[in-house]
């Protein structure tokens, strides 16, 4: 699975351009997938089981709010986080991660102040040399702010 991030940035990609009048610049990304065997390879690695499972495994961590459990393998947002940061790592020797944290300041109306929040961040490196300063970022969360009635232990007892 050596390529599964390119998998799933070119499935990104693919289902960005669903349902869009395709661009003089889309048109020729269209073009070059058709023609190139090593995207083609990718893109057939995609399905619809593959996407459930990485859906099911982020499931099993029962919760993934902001604010739950960080230290737990088995449960919570720090599972999850150390689960995709580990998947990522199997991806490509290549591939550079690291987790990049924030902490909310005072005055923050939606968290307490002093809580940590981590992202996973993953940057594989380009090789052509025109490109070096060029990056395409790709984003999403894996946390959850639960809206329905907040069980026992919310400091801010949200409903």
């Amino acid at each position: 699975m050596k390529r599964g991030l390119c998998v799933l940035i070119l499935a990104i990609g693919a289902l960005s351009l669903v349902g869009f009048t395709a661009t003089t610049q889309e048109q020729e990304l269209r073009s070059y997938q058709a023609t190139n065997p090593v995207v083609e390879e990718i893109l057939g690695k995609v399905s619809a089981e593959s996407i459930a499972g990485i859906l099911r495994k982020l499931e099993s961590f029962e919760t993934r709010h902001t604010l739950s459990d960080t230290v737990s393998d088995t449960r919570g947002i720090g599972a999850a986080r150390r689960w995709i940061r580990d998947t990522f790592a199997g991806y490509s020797p290549r591939l550079q991660i690291y987790l990049d944290s924030h902490t909310i300041p005072e005055g923050s109306r939606r968290m307490s102040a002093g809580t940590v929040l981590k992202n996973v961040v993953a940057v594989l490196p380009g090789s052509h040399p025109e490109l070096k300063k060029k990056h395409i970022v790709l984003g999403g969360h894996y946390d959850t702010i639960n809206l329905d009635p907040v069980r026992e232990g919310d400091t801010y007892e949200r409903r």
